[in-house]
């Protein structure tokens, strides 16, 4: 699960439950809830051409995703409204010993570049740089 806001203008979260399949779990079936808000947003096209608007409807999700070569996370989605959706991305590449990256792109030209440093091994501080969301934190 994943939220994030920003009291001016965005709001914004997803929910999916899924389960790995297969002896070595590279692929993951998942249907999910999404919900996003954006305040003074216009209708916008994804790469594929499709309409979408941040319009603070609620939207159900089937999707699945794939696990590449470098661990890279494929994921496609369709919500009630038809529209497919493309991600692709990682949130655990090793830069040393305690500190990780992470990246995500998508088909709505949305994308996310951060940094995670493990402090113990509960505890981790993960910076990340949304565009639309300027900067959020997550504690894990």
């Amino acid at each position: 699960m994943e939220a994030g806001i920003q009291a001016q203008r965005d709001h914004e979260i997803e929910a999916n439950f899924g389960r790995f399949l297969g002896q070595m779990q590279w692929f993951h079936p998942f249907v999910g809830i999404e919900w996003r808000y954006q305040k003074d947003r216009h209708e916008e096209r994804d790469l594929f051409g499709q309409k979408f608007k941040h319009d603070g409807k609620l939207r159900y999700t089937a999707a699945f995703a794939y696990i590449l070569p470098w661990l890279v996370l494929l994921q496609t989605q369709i919500d009630t409204k038809g529209q497919v959706r493309v991600e692709l991305g990682r949130e655990d590449i090793p830069l040393s010993k305690r500190l990780q990256g992470a990246f995500s792109l998508d088909s709505r030209r949305e994308y996310m570049s951060g940094l995670r440093y493990i402090v113990t091994g509960i505890l981790a501080c993960l910076p990340t740089i949304i565009p639309n969301m300027v900067l959020e934190g997550d504690w894990c």
